[in-house]
């Protein structure tokens, strides 16, 4: 199977477009459209499908992609493992951070680790814990820091603990509580961060049975902290999504108090680049 051709198909169905895969890879869209006929002819189906929203799998490719990622990951892999040899690190180490009080340590990290090794790309980018686990199944990330979750067969570092805590208005008729209990979220209007998602304070209203009123939701903590901070309802978060958010809401201990772990994730055979990078980033997390 050709290795570039699968390159071609996973950057197609990542952009959910012919053109932007092309432009990143570096063909043109007529080029590249000829290697996903080709690779479709070898596989005796059609791969990709399109509709108005782009360019996406078919329910044939769906059954190959996940065999289809961990092939490339692990040419790439191979080809970092050659550089090793040479003493020369090359390509990229995709990163994810659940928790925003750690851009500065990882941008440190990066800044120390891109001196020595410039010619290793550094993507970051955010998320909520469990999305970024998957991610890293999918070998889309090669690491990220994360609320702990089921991982199977990858690697976890723990880094440190964080408490799960009520977001309330100042003004509010709990405002006075010293905690808060997590049956007052099925009684006040409630503001979701990723509604519906496998999030740490769905986890914390699961265990409980809670079944929140939920009034308003958005995918950015600020946005909750905004919302919380205007008086539209009461939030839960951990302690450092707070972090550079200190003034204008109260934040409370939950009764019962919950706690989460927090710690790095990553593939159980990491590349070169990547053991390299976390003989960077550790220390820092650590002090």
């Amino acid at each position: 199977m050709d290795l570039e051709k699968c390159k071609a198909l996973v950057q197609v169905i990542d952009t959910k477009s012919l053109s932007k895969a092309a432009k990143k890879l570096g063909y043109t869209p007529s080029g590249l459209s000829r290697m996903i006929s080709s690779l479709e002819k070898e596989m005796g189906f059609i791969l990709l499908r399109r509709n108005h929203d782009g360019m996406f799998p078919t329910n044939e490719c769906l059954h190959l992609l996940s065999g289809i990622r961990e092939l490339l990951y692990q040419d790439q892999l191979l080809e970092q493992k050659v550089s090793d040899i040479n003493e020369l690190y090359v390509g990229e180490i995709e990163i994810g951070v659940s928790h925003r009080y750690y851009y500065d340590t990882f941008a440190l990290a990066m800044k120390n680790f891109s001196k020595v090794y410039p010619d290793v790309d550094l993507k970051i980018r955010h998320g909520y814990s469990s999305y970024l686990v998957q991610e890293l199944k999918q070998h889309r990330l090669d690491l990220c820091i994360v609320s702990k979750r089921e991982l199977g067969d990858f690697q976890w570092i723990p880094i440190t603990k964080d408490e799960m805590l009520a977001w309330i208005p100042k003004n509010h008729k709990l405002a006075s509580e010293d905690k808060i209990s997590v049956k007052e979220f099925e009684k006040e209007n409630v503001i979701f961060t990723y509604p519906g998602e496998d999030t740490d304070n769905q986890r914390v209203f699961q265990k409980y049975k809670i079944y929140p009123h939920r009034q308003f939701s958005t995918l950015e903590p600020y946005a909750s902290f905004a919302m919380v901070k205007q008086g539209l309802g009461i939030s839960m978060d951990n302690r450092l999504s707070a972090w550079g958010m200190e003034e204008g809401i109260l934040y409370k201990s939950l009764d019962p108090q919950e706690y989460i772990e927090i710690g790095i994730a990553l593939q159980s055979n990491p590349s070169p680049a990547v053991q390299e990078f976390m003989k960077y980033l550790l220390p820092l997390l650590k002090k």
